[in-house]
């Protein structure tokens, strides 16, 4: 693997990986990061053009795992800003029990 390899795989995977960091990743994000591990090589290849081969990663050979990657975090992130935002009191609200 030549350098130009190295630094594609490792900036695509590393912006996959970011969101998995210090905890065990979930299986979305290891899908989409072996999609992308798997057919780097092959792709930077046959285009040597750096933002070329990228998006031929991004939108035609990984699309579907690296979006579910994507919405995967993206939900992760709601959720953690519905519990943060659950967590306050406006004065004088009632609250509804859920459960």
């Amino acid at each position: 693997m030549g350098f130009r390899h190295c630094v594609i795989a490792a900036a695509l995977i590393a912006t996959v990986a970011t969101a998995a960091q210090g905890q065990d990743k979930a299986p979305v994000m290891a899908r989409a990061e072996q999609c992308l591990r798997d057919n780097v090589d092959r792709v930077v290849v046959a285009d040597t053009d750096l933002n070329s081969a990228t998006k031929f990663l991004l939108d035609y050979r990984c699309a579907e795992t690296v979006e579910a990657a994507a919405r995967y975090q993206r939900n992760l992130s709601y959720a953690a800003l519905y519990n943060m935002m659950s967590a306050f009191k406006i004065p004088g609200e009632k609250r509804i029990r859920h459960g």
